[in-house]
């Protein structure tokens, strides 16, 4: 992996998240139901919405993310739009960019794996600490992939004097 990028999936993790992951452990503490057991296929909305709302609220702050990390790494090589695989698909507009976002992680952390449970009919009953534990770990990841392609988006959308 480069050295840019590297330094972006740091900062999206360090700066969206972790906090991500802690706010939803806590909001899941207060709202999943308080049954010793869970099974996985009461979650699955709860997953798509956290997938969903993740991916697009984390990108909106990808601006001010940015900010600081061209702030203490000068030298940073983002190359071009075209070299990167999803970025490239990423509108340049901030609402746009957001959804797009959103929908990309809801199918890349949603779909795909919810899919492949369905179609091999795999259910699994876990404590409920347990589930708060995978919800803020799953809103963390959320948060940071879509935090990271907010910067991205940042980045490509206006000149590194402007974000600067």
């Amino acid at each position: 992996m480069k050295e840019t990028t590297k330094i972006l999936i740091k900062n999206s993790i360090l700066n969206c998240g972790l906090t991500t992951a802690i706010i939803n452990g806590i909001i899941s503490y207060f709202t999943l139901p308080s049954m010793e057991q869970m099974i996985s296929s009461s979650l699955r909305i709860n997953f798509l919405l956290v997938a969903l709302g993740c991916g697009v609220i984390c990108p909106l702050f990808g601006g001010l993310i940015l900010k600081g990390v061209l702030a203490k790494n000068e030298q940073l090589d983002f190359e071009q739009k075209e070299d990167h695989f999803i970025a490239r698909f990423i509108p340049n507009n901030l609402m746009f960019g957001a959804i797009v976002i959103g929908i990309l992680t809801s199918i890349i952390l949603w779909v795909i794996p919810y899919g492949i449970i369905w179609l091999i009919g795999f259910t699994t009953t876990l404590s409920r600490i347990v589930w708060i534990i995978l919800v803020g770990f799953y809103s963390g990841v959320a948060a940071s992939i879509a935090a990271y392609f907010g910067m991205l988006r940042v980045y490509f959308a206006q000149s590194k004097e402007t974000i600067a």
